[in-house]
């Protein structure tokens, strides 16, 4: 569920990405851009899920449709005052990120529509989150396939134009305008079907969908370090993309493109980190920490063993998944070699999600964030900085700063899940 909601952003990308390497550049700092807009909307849903995942555990199905309806309320209150932000604030977030005019302009085109229906992005956000949280993860699943397809068959025409003889009907080309309005149109129809399915399986009452001052609380608690965690870390992407694109346009356009292919396995390993807040979460609402424990544990070794195998593609066929992207030579020359050393994060990051996953669903939300912090801000950024810069040693170091970041969170992650106090009554 989580890969596909991030793979209407990657099918953006494919398609856009053969519009010119601009149009790339374009839409990956845009998409950089509304992660840090989210930041609210997804500590909101973390902090909903625990609190769900509680409920449920403890078999209190009331609690639960009280804590999800406050959930819902701080949503669509919080992406209705984000899409205002972003919607005023576009060409000037591009600009700061090192884009050109031109690169900048085709980001403002595309933010703008975005942010218009941010409310429904919201939404799926904080509904699959109180799915998960219930232990139901295939509703949300089914329901963002469905997303993801009529995506397709919207987008194509959108973006590249489209001439239907028979009807003598011809649909002009929208470039990354066509790309964010049948990602918009999509994305609404997507929060309605999953409403509507919530209040079938009584996960939801509108009777409900009110503001609880006491869930308001818990979920603020609980998100505001996820907040501040989603801040920085999206923040620390985009001083990281302005070093990128430092070297060239080109070198930014392969690490957007490796940016999504790294996506392919980041965001399985994020559904089962989800799965692990959810499982902790609701091992620990039924007073059960051994089992809480033992959770992580599983969980972290089947992620491991999904990322590793993407791994594995990204070092034997690099090549293939960058043609995915785009055809430029200059481009495919740096994807490849993003993919050769993103290969060798798959493993610590795998571990290092599911870990924070689980601590978040034992309610150390806030250990997370002080280990998200000190590794992007103390050992990525600074890296980068002065090794790929400062010691002049190219792009190539710049990229092998995330590995450091992931195998000093990776440590720090699993000393603090295996001391385990979290996990006592």
């Amino acid at each position: 569920s989580n890969f596909l909601q991030r793979g209407v952003g990657i099918i953006d990308a494919m398609m856009v990405g053969h519009l010119g390497p601009e149009e790339l550049a374009g839409v990956g700092m845009s998409q950089l851009f509304v992660f840090l807009m989210s930041a609210m909307n997804m500590a909101t849903g973390i902090g909903t899920m625990i609190l769900v995942a509680r409920a449920t555990g403890a078999n209190q199905p009331d609690k639960r449709c009280q804590s999800a309806g406050t959930g819902i309320v701080m949503g669509i209150c919080i992406s209705m005052m984000l899409g205002l932000i972003g919607y005023i604030f576009s060409y000037r977030v591009a600009v700061l990120m090192g884009a050109t005019h031109q690169v900048a302009l085709l980001a403002e085109d595309y933010l703008h529509i975005i942010f218009i229906f941010l409310i429904a992005r919201g939404l799926i956000y904080i509904l699959s989150s109180i799915f998960q949280g219930a232990g139901n993860s295939k509703t949300p699943l089914n329901v963002i396939i469905w997303v993801n397809i009529i995506h397709i068959i919207i987008a194509y025409p959108l973006i590249y134009g489209m001439s239907i003889s028979p009807l003598k009907l011809y649909i002009p080309s929208w470039g990354v305008k066509g790309a964010a309005f049948a990602t918009g149109i999509t994305e609404v129809g997507g929060a309605i079907v999953l409403f509507t399915l919530a209040l079938k399986k009584g996960l939801v009452h509108f009777s409900l969908c009110r503001i609880n001052s006491i869930d308001f609380r818990k979920i603020v608690r609980l998100g505001v370090p996820v907040f501040i965690e989603r801040i920085l870390l999206t923040s620390m992407q985009m001083v990281y993309a302005r070093i990128v694109v430092g070297f060239s346009v080109a070198a930014y356009a392969a690490h957007q493109v490796g940016f999504n292919i790294e996506a392919l396995s980041f965001l399985p390993g994020q559904g089962f980190a989800q799965g692990a807040t959810a499982l902790v979460g609701q091992s620990m609402g039924a007073k059960k920490p051994r089992r809480a424990k033992r959770m992580g544990y599983q969980t972290s070794l089947i992620a491991l063993v999904i990322m590793t195998l993407f791994g594995a593609s990204y070092l034997i066929i690099p090549r293939f998944w960058v043609n995915l992207f785009t055809t430029d030579p200059s481009v495919v020359a740096y994807g490849i070699t993003f993919c050769y050393i993103v290969a060798f994060v798959q493993p610590p990051l795998a571990l290092s999600l599911v870990f924070a996953g689980a601590l978040r669903g034992a309610g150390e939300t806030r250990f997370v964030m002080y280990t998200s912090i000190f590794g992007s801000w103390l050992i990525r950024l600074p890296f980068a900085y002065i090794l790929g810069i400062y010691l002049g040693g190219g792009i190539v170091w710049v990229w092998l700063a995330m590995l450091a970041d992931w195998l000093v969170r990776v440590t720090v992650l699993f000393w603090r899940f295996k001391r385990g106090k979290t996990f006592r009554f």
